[in-house]
């Protein structure tokens, strides 16, 4: 498998990652719902969120 490249601005992404309290926080059903619904919609075992920012 080949790595992927470091971000040039992979410092910022974390700081604001950090900034709006995304890591370390309880389950929330209502996201734990959506990803559910669309993993059942593309048949496959497990779905993410991706949160951006542009």
């Amino acid at each position: 498998m080949i790595s992927p490249e470091f971000p040039d601005n992979e410092l910022d992404r974390l700081n604001a990652v950090k900034n709006y309290g995304l890591l370390d926080t309880l389950p929330e059903s209502e996201l734990d719902d959506i990803t559910q619904l669309i993993a059942h919609i593309c048949e496959v075992p497990i779905s993410l969120i991706t949160i951006f920012r542009h």
